[in-house]
């Protein structure tokens, strides 16, 4: 059964919705009427953003200097490049439940708090065998726990991050990056209540023609001196740039392309019937004068089929439903 297809049940709830702008729904207080309301576009100053654009300026900064760093370290060609910073709990990282990392836990006075750099295992390989004189494409080796060695390579790349860090801060302030201490596992370290919102930023690495990952855990309160400088300039509310705003995005809404179909007459046939046809067959349809206009599936006018300017066509007649 094709879970996309309504019962009777669904089908007549829709329909009476529809007519009267009712629809019973269904919560864990059960059964009660909700109200179908028109669409308003919101305030712009109600609109809240959860990017951090000047955040990710500075990891621009981070990640291509911190590339050159690598390179002289490594003696080898390397890329990095970040992705969006992405803001969620503490206790919804990924990597608390998955595979091993080396997990820095560092300060950066005069910051309040700590905060976390990952390393994925696959990075973690892959420096290991460059730093000792490999080509970087790691061993492929894959253990759940690290070792001493490891570790310490890790922690030497850490010690990387952390000085390059402090580089790419400069612009916005002065900080001191230190490492704390050093886990397996991003869930042993203390930077954070579970709940305390995060800001995490990823790091794609690429040397040896093979990708890994480095992490950057900031929680939100260390950041808190900053977040309105790194979020960008607030919306105030502005009723003159309010409607110029709604204007612009009822234009946009206006340009969107909208797939049409028409359905030209229609036929029943039993089972046996269907099954028999052949190649060459003729279906007789009904009235093929009369079509159906719908936009992405939705019934929408009635139309008239003919030929216009050498082409088939159909021509609108009115609308199946009452615009408002």
């Amino acid at each position: 059964m094709n879970d996309k297809v309504l019962s009777d049940e669904e089908v007549g709830a829709l329909l009476q919705g529809v007519e009267s702008g009712e629809v019973e729904v269904h919560s864990t207080a059960g059964p009660h009427l909700a109200s179908v309301r028109p669409f308003e576009l919101p305030s712009r100053s109600r609109l809240a953003s959860k990017r951090y654009p000047r955040l990710e300026q500075l990891n621009d900064r981070l990640a291509e200097r911190l590339a050159d760093r690598a390179e002289q370290v490594l003696q080898c060609q390397l890329g990095v490049s970040c992705r969006e910073t992405l803001s969620l709990s503490l206790e919804l990282l990924p990597e608390l439940n998955r595979q091993p990392v080396i997990a820095a836990q560092f300060s950066a006075a005069p910051l309040q708090g700590h905060g976390a750099v990952l390393l994925e295992a696959e990075l973690v390989d892959q420096l290991v065998e460059s730093y000792f004189g490999g080509a970087g494409g790691g061993t492929g080796v894959k253990s759940d726990r690290f070792t001493p060695g490891e570790i310490r390579v890790g922690e030497t790349f850490c010690r990387l991050i952390l000085a390059t860090l402090k580089e790419a801060w400069q612009p916005l302030q002065a900080i001191d990056p230190v490492p704390v201490r050093t886990e397996s596992a991003m869930a042993l370290l203390d930077i954070a209540a579970d709940s305390a919102t995060v800001l995490k930023s990823s790091f794609d690495v690429s040397f040896a023609d093979r990708d890994s990952a480095v992490h950057l855990i900031l929680p939100q309160a260390m950041l808190a001196p900053h977040l309105d400088h790194l979020k960008g300039v607030d919306r105030k509310a502005d009723p003159a740039r309010d409607r110029l705003w709604s204007e612009t995005i009822r234009t946009a809404l206006s340009d969107i392309g909208v797939g049409l179909t028409a359905t030209v007459g229609g036929v029943e046939m039993s089972l046996r019937e269907l099954v028999r046809l052949e190649p060459g067959d003729v279906i007789g349809i009904d009235d093929p004068k009369t079509a159906t206009i719908h936009a992405r599936g939705v019934p929408l006018m009635q139309a008239r089929f003919g030929v216009h300017a050498g082409c088939n066509a159909v021509e609108a007649r009115q609308w199946l439903r009452t615009r408002k």
